[in-house]
Order: structure tokens, then sequence, then C-alpha cells
């Protein structure tokens, strides 16, 4: 049965503090006028890249304006900020460039000025025959400029060098090509034994280890169909017992998620089974699980395989290591596993709908021949991540019916009815 109707099971709901899709991102309908704050117009560059605390020029460029406030220039079109004050030195211009592509601003004044220059350099500014202040800003730069007079800058337009529009039109195909590879992820290959095919060594699973051998077992037992010829039943008589793999060096997207195909003898037996994420975070224990079996808001478990995800959104890039898989059983009970699989693209469903909600909006705004509010929406987070961790495919994604090569799936052999909330969340691969 091919993936894409084939449900896997969810253990629990994702953390999606740091990686979740934001209104600014999904919303079709953001103004085509660039606002901001002027908190947020001297670090513009910070809503889609780092800034380096020592960048001088964009310091120099805020510091050079006046101590007043700036009143907003209508007009202003994607991706210029512009703001203005006029005073007895003339009129003082802040023009902020946010996005990642140089452009020029053309402001035009209500009359034609007798110059302008840059607030900082003091190099004068080229003045159109119409009155028409140009200003060639860089990526992400920021520019004071003064226009002698009391004048009102009234519009802004912005140009771009040839080529922008063919290399934006280019990036949007590669960034859907990119969009289509998160419908089937692949796995790390990062766990030595992942279903438990490998020989014995001197009675030791290759791969895994039980740090509670005392009150714990871990053996070989035939595996599920689809998979290898071997599984692993892990067991305890009394106590805590826990299961864990080799280490493995944390995903740089900042996302982990595993998948694992679980059972046990006795679905009139719930065993009391987190299954968890462990590392060393700042020396200091790093630990995330779902509840699976026994216990409060857990998944419960059968006799059939079925397929469970941890997905973890918000794991920390910086200070962790030593990631492990891992199972703890906290009371007696025993459960088989098979397919242990570690995923660092793996998106839920509405996650990558509003993906694609983000990428349609960025091709609405190409094919209106808004330039510049395209190159803002490619530039955003989730472009940005995409173009950074996500391979592209060439055309359509790979058959969803080849799962058996580690993507996630689902065993057509049983596949229990379930109902209320979980049921609703585990829909992911769809």
């Amino acid at each position: 049965m091919p993936a894409t109707t084939c449900p896997a099971r969810t253990c629990q709901r994702t953390a999606r503090a740091r990686s979740r899709l934001t209104d600014r991102e999904t919303v079709a309908e953001v103004p085509l006028t660039v606002l901001s704050s002027i908190e947020v117009i001297f670090d513009a560059g910070l809503m889609h890249r780092r800034v380096d605390e020592d960048d001088a020029a964009r310091r120099r460029a805020f510091e050079s304006l006046p101590a007043v406030a700036l009143g907003i220039v209508g007009q202003s079109p994607a991706p210029l900020v512009v703001r203005m004050r006029t005073g007895e030195s003339g009129t003082w211009v802040s023009v902020v460039n946010v996005c990642g592509t140089a452009c020029q601003a053309v402001l035009a004044c209500d009359a034609a000025p007798s110059g302008a220059h840059d607030a900082v350099t003091k190099d004068a500014l080229p003045v159109g025959a119409a009155g028409e202040v140009l200003v060639g800003l860089g990526p992400w730069e920021m520019k004071t400029i003064v226009v002698e007079g009391e004048r009102t800058v009234t519009a802004a337009r912005v140009m771009f060098e040839p080529g922008v529009q063919e290399r934006l039109k280019e990036r949007l195909a590669e960034l859907h090509r990119r969009r289509t590879a998160l419908e089937m992820p692949a796995p790390l290959a990062v766990l030595d034994n992942p279903s438990f095919d490998l020989p014995e060594l001197g009675g030791l699973v290759p791969g895994w280890e039980l740090l509670e051998p005392r009150r714990g077992t871990f053996s070989p037992v035939a595996g599920k169909p689809s998979a290898g010829s071997k599984a692993a039943m892990f067991a305890s008589a009394n106590g805590l017992a826990t299961l864990r793999s080799n280490p493995f060096p944390p995903p740089a997207t900042g996302r982990i998620s595993i998948a694992m195909w679980v059972r046990t003898a006795d679905g009139s037996q719930q065993p009391p089974l987190r299954i968890a994420i462990e590392g060393v975070q700042d020396d200091r224990e790093y630990y995330r699980f779902a509840p699976v079996g026994r216990g409060a808001g857990a998944m419960p478990l059968t006799s059939a395989w079925s397929q469970f995800v941890l997905q973890i959104d918000d794991l920390p890039t910086r200070g962790i290591e030593s990631l492990r898989v891992r199972l703890d059983l906290l009371g007696p009970g025993s459960v088989e596993i098979d397919d242990v699989r570690v995923f660092d693209l793996a998106f839920e469903e509405s996650q990558r709908v509003q993906l694609s909600r983000l990428l349609a909006v960025a091709d609405e705004r190409f094919a209106a021949g808004d330039i510049g509010g395209c190159l803002v929406d490619v530039d955003g987070h989730w472009p940005r991540f995409l173009e950074r961790f996500v391979p592209p495919v060439a055309a359509a994604a790979p058959d969803p019916a080849a799962t058996g090569a580690g993507g996630l799936g689902t065993d057509e052999s049983a596949q229990p009815q379930r109902t209320g909330v979980m049921d609703r969340v585990r829909r992911w691969w769809q």
C-alpha cells in the first residue's frame, strides 16, 4: 500500500517554539509595502540572516539619523522601507533594503531638490531630471541621506539590475523542487544496527546497549516481514530498564524524528514504555520522550506491528552532543521493536501545506511583476531553510511504495482502529 494513503502513528505533539511557520511567513494577505518599526529597520537583516556585531556601516547610518521620530513614506514598494523627517538642515531620509539582492531606490520629491548626499560618507547622490534622488543599496543595506531644502519625499520605486528576474524565476523553481523532496524524507545513516539484523557478538546486539541487565533483557526475535529477518524483544522483569542506541551527532537542521515499529504479545497487558531521544547539552542531560502503552496520554500497543513517531522541532543546534535513541520500560512488561529510523527533515502534513502556501504567495507576487515582494518572500527563514538543508528532486517525488528503503510507511497486515485527538494528529505522511 502506498505510503501516501497510510498513516504513521504520532506519539506526542511536536514542539514548534523555534521552527514554527509563522503567520508573517504564510498569510497570503501580506502587504506589498514593507513597513517596520525603527528598531526593525535598524536590524532588518536580522529578520532573515545573521548580522555581524561589528557591522560599522549599518551602525553609522543609524546613528546619523536625527533624534526625532521619522514618518513612513507611502507608496514604498518592497523591498524598500523609507522614512523621512524635514528639519532646518534639510530633509532626512532613512532607506532600507530588506532583501538579499542589491537594488536602487528612486525617491520622488514634491519639488526638485538642489542636491542630496549620504549623511555618513557625505558623498553626493545623483538627482534625476525629474528631481528624483537615486540611492544605490546593497543586500540588507541601510542608508541615511539628506535632501537639501524643505522637500517632502512623496513616493519611492525600486529598480534591479538586468537578470534579477530570471534568476529569481530559477530560484523559485528550485525551491519548489526542494519542497517536493519533503514528501518522502530519507532516514539519516546514524544507527549502526537499525533493524537488528547484525549477528550477535558475545551475546550482545551490535549498536544497542542495555543499561539495566539485572532488571531488563534484550534479545533477537523474528522481524517484521517487510523489514529484515530479525527484530528485538525488550523486556523488564521489575522496575526501570533502559535500552539505547549508539551515539550520533545532532543534525544541523534543529529537527529530529524517531520512527520505529513496535508491538506487544498481549494487547490487554500494556507495558509502560517511553520512546525517547537523549543527549548531552552543555554538560547536562537532554531527554525528550513520548509515552506508549500504559500511562497518561500514552498511545496503546497491539499485537500487530504499528509505527510510532516521536518528532522534535526545536532540537538545539549548539551545545548538544552524543544523541541516542532510547527506550525506557518503567515497569514490568515486554515489547518487540523493529526498523528504527532517524530523520531530520520529517515535516507533518500541516507544516508541508504551509510551506506550499508560502511558495504560492511568492509565485503570485512574481506573476504580478512584484519582484521586490517576491525577493522578500524567498529571503525569509523557510525558503533559506529549504535551500540550506533540503536536497532537490529532479521531478516528482520517489515512488511512495518503496518505503522498504527506510522511509516512513505502514504495515498492510494490520491497521488497528483508533479514535480521539491522537488519531487526528497521527496522519502525518498522507
